[in-house]
Protein backbone atom coordinates (compact mmCIF):
# COMPACT_ATOMS: atom_id res chain seq x y z
CA UNK A 1 0.00 0.00 0.00
CA UNK A 2 1.56 3.61 -0.66
CA UNK A 3 1.25 6.23 1.86
CA UNK A 4 -1.70 7.78 0.71
CA UNK A 5 -3.98 4.55 0.72
CA UNK A 6 -2.72 3.90 4.21
CA UNK A 7 -3.52 7.28 4.76
CA UNK A 8 -7.01 6.88 3.77
CA UNK A 9 -7.07 3.37 5.48
CA UNK A 10 -5.93 4.65 8.88
CA UNK A 11 -8.62 7.80 8.67
CA UNK A 12 -11.15 4.99 7.93
CA UNK A 13 -10.06 3.03 10.52
CA UNK A 14 -10.05 5.66 13.01
CA UNK A 15 -13.24 6.66 11.74
CA UNK A 16 -14.76 3.37 13.04
CA UNK A 17 -13.38 4.18 16.62
CA UNK A 18 -15.16 7.81 16.96
CA UNK A 19 -18.28 6.21 15.99
CA UNK A 20 -18.58 3.93 19.29
CA UNK A 21 -18.13 7.60 21.36
CA UNK A 22 -21.41 8.45 23.01
CA UNK A 23 -22.17 12.14 23.88
CA UNK A 24 -21.62 11.10 27.76
CA UNK A 25 -18.44 9.64 26.73
CA UNK A 26 -16.80 13.13 26.73
CA UNK A 27 -15.41 13.58 30.24
CA UNK A 28 -13.66 9.97 30.19
CA UNK A 29 -9.78 9.98 30.65
CA UNK A 30 -7.66 8.75 28.06
CA UNK A 31 -4.57 7.67 27.68
CA UNK A 32 -3.19 10.84 26.78
CA UNK A 33 -3.07 11.57 30.60
CA UNK A 34 -3.58 15.52 30.28
CA UNK A 35 -6.74 15.14 28.01
CA UNK A 36 -10.04 13.75 28.13
CA UNK A 37 -11.83 12.21 25.58
CA UNK A 38 -13.12 15.63 24.05
CA UNK A 39 -10.05 17.40 23.90
CA UNK A 40 -8.58 14.14 22.82
CA UNK A 41 -11.09 14.32 19.48
CA UNK A 42 -10.61 17.57 19.27
CA UNK A 43 -6.79 17.26 19.05
CA UNK A 44 -7.30 14.37 16.69
CA UNK A 45 -9.37 16.63 14.41
CA UNK A 46 -7.20 19.56 14.74
CA UNK A 47 -3.91 17.82 14.13
CA UNK A 48 -5.21 16.59 10.57
CA UNK A 49 -6.35 20.12 9.82
CA UNK A 50 -2.79 21.95 10.64
CA UNK A 51 -0.70 19.36 8.77
CA UNK A 52 -3.11 19.77 5.84
CA UNK A 53 -3.48 23.25 5.44
CA UNK A 54 0.63 23.64 6.51
CA UNK A 55 0.69 21.40 3.38
CA UNK A 56 -1.65 23.15 1.49
CA UNK A 57 -0.11 26.26 2.03
CA UNK A 58 -2.82 27.69 4.03
CA UNK A 59 -0.56 28.44 7.19
CA UNK A 60 2.94 27.36 8.75
CA UNK A 61 3.06 25.33 12.06
CA UNK A 62 4.16 27.33 14.98
CA UNK A 63 4.62 25.98 18.43
CA UNK A 64 1.63 28.51 19.86
CA UNK A 65 -0.16 26.98 16.96
CA UNK A 66 0.51 23.30 18.28
CA UNK A 67 -0.06 23.66 21.27
CA UNK A 68 -3.64 25.49 20.75
CA UNK A 69 -4.51 22.40 18.81
CA UNK A 70 -6.05 20.61 21.98
CA UNK A 71 -7.61 23.70 23.69
CA UNK A 72 -9.65 24.76 20.13
CA UNK A 73 -12.91 23.62 19.91
CA UNK A 74 -13.55 21.33 16.74
CA UNK A 75 -15.98 18.38 17.24
CA UNK A 76 -19.07 20.32 18.31
CA UNK A 77 -21.91 17.63 19.42
CA UNK A 78 -20.97 15.04 16.49
CA UNK A 79 -17.57 13.88 16.78
CA UNK A 80 -17.84 11.54 14.07
CA UNK A 81 -19.42 13.86 11.52
CA UNK A 82 -16.45 16.65 12.39
CA UNK A 83 -13.66 13.90 12.14
CA UNK A 84 -15.80 12.54 8.48
CA UNK A 85 -15.84 16.45 6.73
CA UNK A 86 -11.66 17.05 8.16
CA UNK A 87 -10.53 13.69 6.35
CA UNK A 88 -12.65 14.35 3.47
CA UNK A 89 -11.23 17.59 3.00
CA UNK A 90 -7.15 16.63 4.12
CA UNK A 91 -7.62 14.14 1.85
CA UNK A 92 -8.44 16.27 -1.38
CA UNK A 93 -5.41 18.22 -0.51
CA UNK A 94 -3.48 14.68 -0.11
CA UNK A 95 -3.98 13.98 -3.52
CA UNK A 96 -3.70 17.18 -5.21
CA UNK A 97 -1.25 16.80 -8.35
CA UNK A 98 2.59 17.34 -6.61
CA UNK A 99 1.05 17.09 -3.35
CA UNK A 100 4.06 14.70 -1.91
CA UNK A 101 6.36 16.62 -3.60
CA UNK A 102 6.04 19.44 -1.63
CA UNK A 103 7.98 20.71 1.99
CA UNK A 104 5.52 21.30 4.65
CA UNK A 105 6.59 24.05 6.87
CA UNK A 106 6.46 22.98 10.57
CA UNK A 107 7.83 24.72 13.69
CA UNK A 108 10.84 23.05 13.40
CA UNK A 109 11.48 24.40 9.14
CA UNK A 110 10.21 22.29 6.32
CA UNK A 111 9.86 18.84 6.18
CA UNK A 112 9.23 16.66 3.49
CA UNK A 113 5.47 16.33 2.73
CA UNK A 114 5.65 11.93 2.55
CA UNK A 115 7.25 12.43 6.24
CA UNK A 116 4.24 14.69 6.88
CA UNK A 117 1.35 12.61 5.39
CA UNK A 118 3.43 9.43 8.05
CA UNK A 119 3.36 12.16 11.18
CA UNK A 120 -0.71 12.68 10.06
CA UNK A 121 -1.27 8.80 9.98
CA UNK A 122 0.62 8.24 13.13
CA UNK A 123 -1.09 10.76 14.32
CA UNK A 124 -4.72 9.66 13.61
CA UNK A 125 -4.43 5.86 14.10
CA UNK A 126 -2.61 6.15 17.65
CA UNK A 127 -4.83 8.41 18.66
CA UNK A 128 -7.66 6.25 17.24
CA UNK A 129 -6.28 3.19 19.40
CA UNK A 130 -6.26 6.12 22.44
CA UNK A 131 -10.21 6.90 21.47
CA UNK A 132 -11.00 3.10 21.50
CA UNK A 133 -9.15 2.52 24.91
CA UNK A 134 -11.32 5.21 26.26
CA UNK A 135 -14.57 3.94 25.19
CA UNK A 136 -13.65 0.48 26.57
CA UNK A 137 -13.23 -0.86 23.04
CA UNK A 138 -10.07 -3.18 23.05
CA UNK A 139 -9.36 -2.57 19.58
CA UNK A 140 -5.70 -3.34 18.59
CA UNK A 141 -4.17 -1.43 15.43
CA UNK A 142 -4.49 -3.74 12.30
CA UNK A 143 -1.10 -5.06 11.54
CA UNK A 144 -1.55 -3.03 7.78
CA UNK A 145 -1.45 -0.08 9.91
CA UNK A 146 0.96 -1.00 12.48
CA UNK A 147 3.84 -2.12 10.65
CA UNK A 148 4.36 0.72 8.55
CA UNK A 149 3.47 3.03 11.20
CA UNK A 150 6.34 1.18 13.97
CA UNK A 151 8.77 1.28 10.50
CA UNK A 152 7.86 5.11 10.08
CA UNK A 153 8.23 6.06 14.13
CA UNK A 154 11.72 4.45 14.20
CA UNK A 155 13.24 6.15 11.96
CA UNK A 156 11.13 9.70 12.85
CA UNK A 157 13.84 11.37 14.75
CA UNK A 158 11.31 13.91 16.70
CA UNK A 159 10.12 10.60 18.53
CA UNK A 160 12.98 9.92 20.74
CA UNK A 161 13.65 13.67 20.52
CA UNK A 162 10.51 14.60 22.33
CA UNK A 163 10.34 11.35 25.09
CA UNK A 164 8.60 13.04 28.08
CA UNK A 165 7.31 15.65 26.48
CA UNK A 166 4.97 14.40 23.27
CA UNK A 167 5.95 10.71 23.69
CA UNK A 168 6.43 8.62 26.79
CA UNK A 169 9.48 6.27 26.85
CA UNK A 170 8.98 3.43 25.01
CA UNK A 171 8.25 0.13 27.07
CA UNK A 172 7.97 -3.52 26.03
CA UNK A 173 5.06 -4.11 23.91
CA UNK A 174 4.72 -7.60 23.02
CA UNK A 175 4.17 -10.10 20.15
CA UNK A 176 1.93 -8.35 17.99
CA UNK A 177 2.57 -5.14 15.38
CA UNK A 178 0.47 -3.17 17.29
CA UNK A 179 1.39 -3.84 20.63
CA UNK A 180 5.08 -3.18 19.26
CA UNK A 181 3.96 0.23 18.16
CA UNK A 182 1.72 1.38 21.11
CA UNK A 183 4.98 0.10 23.55
CA UNK A 184 7.66 1.98 20.80
CA UNK A 185 5.61 5.12 21.57
CA UNK A 186 5.13 4.43 25.46
CA UNK A 187 1.43 3.19 25.52
CA UNK A 188 0.43 0.21 27.94
CA UNK A 189 -1.87 -1.86 25.33
CA UNK A 190 -4.66 -4.15 27.27
CA UNK A 191 -3.61 -8.01 27.38
CA UNK A 192 -5.52 -8.82 24.10
CA UNK A 193 -3.65 -6.51 22.94
CA UNK A 194 -0.37 -7.97 22.55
Amino acid sequence: MDILELLGSGFAWTADRIRVVRPDDMAVPTPCTRWDLRQLLNHTVGAIDVVASALAGNHVLTEAGAHELAHQERIGDDPAAAYAEMTRWALKIWHEPGALDRDCPTERGPIQARDATAVTLMEAVVHGWDIAQSTGEDEPIPPYLAEPILGFARRWPHVDGQRGAMYDPAIPGGTTASGRLLGFLGRRPRAASR
